[in-house]
């Protein structure tokens, strides 16, 4: 028998959490925190499936969508036209690079903010 772990938008200590206490490796007396959990038997020749969904608190973010690195070089030279390249180099070299493509994808959502903000 296989089992499919499907988990979104957990964070990993939630995640792992609930891995444990599935696979009764759970130590601690406490439940894993998750409000919705979805369990679906698959089709006879394929795994079943479990999902872990949590609803967002209000005031948490709304999730950063995804950021290219085409409108972050759009922004940067926007930043540097308007005469603030030494902003934007400060930018750069606060992520330990000195280009644009040196900067892991991740960062770029949090690059943007910091560009408009400056």
């Amino acid at each position: 028998m296989k089992i499919k772990l499907e988990f979104t938008e957990l964070d990993p200590e939630q995640a792992m959490s609930l891995i444990a206490f599935a696979t009764g490796q759970n130590t601690g007396e406490n439940k894993p925190s998750v409000p919705a959990l979805q369990i679906s038997a698959g089709e006879p020749d394929k795994p079943s499936a479990v999902s872990a969904t949590e609803e967002k608190p209000a005031k948490r973010k709304a999730a950063k969508k995804d950021v290219t690195l085409e409108e972050v070089r759009a922004a940067m030279l926007a930043k540097v036209k308007e005469g603030k390249k030494e902003a934007v180099q400060g930018l750069i070299a606060k992520r330990d690079a000195a280009k644009l493509t040196e900067i892991d994808a991740e960062e770029y959502p949090t690059l943007l903010e910091e560009l408009e903000a400056v």
